[in-house]
């Protein structure tokens, strides 16, 4: 199963690498991918990665593709480049924005 194996690869990545972490950050606007987004929080934070979810909005919800809300833990208007990854999940209505 190929999520299973990206899983596992990631996590044998992390044991590798030992005591650093990386932290990543997710940049959620509204219509973004359902599976791009949340498949991608799941694996990495099952690999024992630090991922926050960044809502582009002005508020902390984003409503995707396929209109599930999503409660993000960060605003964009507070981001600090802080991080070691960054993760824009597709979708063409946060495209359209500006």
């Amino acid at each position: 199963m190929k999520v299973y194996n990206i899983y596992h690869k990631l996590k044998m990545n992390y044991h590798l690498i030992g005591d650093i972490v990386m932290k990543c950050a997710i940049f959620m606007a509204d219509g973004f991918e359902t599976c791009e987004g949340l498949i991608t929080v799941d694996l990495l934070r099952r690999a024992g990665l630090t991922i926050d979810m960044i809502s582009m909005n002005e508020t902390l919800t984003v409503t995707t593709s396929h209109q599930v809300k999503i409660q993000a833990g960060k605003l964009f208007s507070e981001f600090q480049n802080e991080y070691d990854v960054m993760i824009f999940p597709g979708g063409k209505l946060g495209t359209e924005k500006s």
